[in-house]
């Protein structure tokens, strides 16, 4: 029997895109990232007014609860001081990071119901809260594609238009604590900034890929080659009501997976 390490288990195995209209899945397929700013998406919940698409906090530092004191520069003079409940502080070029988003699905994500040497296949599970918000918030169709193939394929795209680029999984914070790794992940400007969101989102399990030096305030369209053998479409109520299998082969020795005698 298997036994997978918590390491392997929060690993993802496959991406989900989720949307109304089905050519833009269908042109996904074809390899085609349609990515927006961070700055869209931070102004998508002001003029929606609904907290799910968008994120009013993207790309920003928060604050909360501060001690704030103002000095006079060359004298040092205290001038003013105060208290704040929220403080956000914005770098103009982090809104203009381009980032395409996906809901990734781990091992833990997944149900074995076989094994074979190699490879086991799996059920797809979710939580009756995770396909509510799925399907109200992100869209009647979905592509699944496995994770491995497609960031190869942005491996070997980008490498060849000398697009620098980073992925990773968002990670989810308490915003009303100011917690040190979140806000050094600002102050020394590293990647991981793009990366936090409020932890009322940890529903939408996202997977980032961001790109970083092709900034500007419009959306950009990169191609990454063909994704239709690594990758389907169907309809989302069909992906939650029917039982997909889904079959992993791994490498016991890569894959941190450990044999249960």
């Amino acid at each position: 029997m298997l036994i997978f390490t918590d390491e392997l288990k929060q690993r993802p195995v496959l991406f989900l895109k989720f949307a109304n209209d089905l050519q833009r899945l269908e042109s996904l397929q074809k390899g085609n990232l349609y990515m927006n700013t961070l700055g869209y998406f931070k102004e998508l919940e002001k003029k929606t007014k609904e907290k799910g698409m968008g994120d009013k906090n993207e790309g920003s530092m928060i604050l909360t609860e501060l001690n704030l004191k103002f000095y006079k520069y060359q004298t040092e003079e205290l001038v003013l001081e105060g208290k704040s409940s929220r403080s956000e502080i914005v770098i103009e070029e982090d809104l203009q990071k381009h980032v395409f988003c996906f809901y990734y699905l781990d091992f833990g994500s997944l149900e074995i119901i076989e094994e074979i040497e190699g490879s086991v296949t799996t059920l797809l599970k979710f939580t009756e809260e995770q396909k509510e918000k799925l399907i109200q918030s992100f869209g009647k169709y979905v592509i699944i594609i496995s994770c491995n193939d497609f960031i190869e394929n942005v491996r070997t795209a980008f490498e060849k238009e000398n697009i620098e680029w980073t992925t990773g999984k968002v990670k989810y914070s308490d915003y009303t604590i100011n917690y040190t790794d979140r806000i050094e992940d600002f102050i020394y400007d590293r990647n991981g900034k793009y990366f936090w969101k409020d932890k009322y989102f940890e529903n939408q399990k996202e997977f980032r890929l961001v790109v970083l030096n092709r900034d500007s305030d419009i959306p950009i369209e990169l191609s990454v080659g063909d994704l239709a053998c690594c990758s389907f479409i169907t309809d989302t109520e069909k992906l939650f009501n029917d039982e997909y299998c889904i079959k992993i082969g791994f490498d016991p020795e890569k894959d941190l997976v450990k044999l249960d005698d």
